[in-house]
């Protein structure tokens, strides 16, 4: 598929993850400093390895396997027929075409269905993108949240939701702070509606305390000293023709830092 403009920066992450040496950093001879990388680099950490093992010759295929997996794990969380057949595949179908806010807004504002293949989210200064959009534009952090809320409303009742939300939580921090920012209204809601239930006395200190020491290292990389990050801004022409299929994860330092 085409890759959108948003793939840019995500591509020279990859390619830095797989051509420079853990953590990533970028040398300024004339400040005397190095930048380090610091990003939700999760969903990249796994087809990086691949790179660094087996080359770039098939690091495209590794990101879409990647990918693909997580939306597997995303379809297999959601309350889906489980035998095959009709039912299914009309669930399925839901599910790719799932679209709301945008597709209602254009409905709404100009009182005519949405014109194929134009974009939908041009009605509102926020995007409520399709899932499917969602999945193109930005699938380090569409699967992450997809996967975390999922999660939460599969356990929101049960006695197991406090070890599944301190465990899941942190994982999504290195993945992006977009799960935690969205979903921490609802875990909170959650926590309350569980101590009413099950207690004080059945709070998994352990599991907390464990999830805190876990967390502690991914948030001191994301957010330590982040008033005084530098910038560094390079421009650079695309280059006139591809050598490779993925000629485009390339070995200089990049913007991304």
């Amino acid at each position: 598929m085409h890759a959108n403009p948003d793939w840019q920066i995500r591509d020279a992450v990859l390619g830095d993850l797989i051509n420079f040496d853990w953590p990533v950093h970028y040398s300024l001879s004339s400040q005397g400093s190095a930048l380090i990388l610091r990003s939700a680099i999760g969903f990249f950490l796994p087809p990086a390895l691949f790179g660094k093992i087996f080359g770039l010759a098939h690091l495209d295929l590794a990101v879409y396997v990647w990918t693909a997996a997580g939306v597997l794990i995303f379809l297999l969380l959601l309350p889906l027929p489980r035998r095959g057949g009709w039912r299914l595949t009309v669930a399925l179908f839901v599910v790719i075409f799932f679209s709301g806010m945008d597709f209602l807004g254009v409905v709404i504002a100009t009182e005519s269905m949405p014109i194929f293949p134009l974009r939908l989210e041009w009605w509102v200064p926020l995007s409520y993108p399709s899932l499917t959009n969602q999945l193109l534009w930005a699938p380090n952090h569409c699967l992450p949240i997809w996967i975390a809320t999922l999660l939460y409303f599969r356990h929101r009742h049960g006695a197991e939701f406090l070890r599944i939300m301190v465990a899941a939580l942190p994982l999504t921090l290195i993945w992006t702070p977009f799960a935690v920012i969205g979903l921490l209204p609802f875990v909170a809601l959650g926590v309350g509606n569980w101590i009413r239930k099950f207690g004080w006395h059945k709070v998994p200190w352990g599991a907390i305390i464990s999830a805190a020491a876990f967390s502690l290292p991914i948030g001191l990389f994301l957010l330590i000293d982040v008033g005084h990050i530098d910038a560094v801004s390079r421009h650079r022409q695309r280059p006139t023709q591809s050598a490779t299929p993925c000629s485009r994860y390339r070995s200089t330092p990049t913007s991304s830092s």
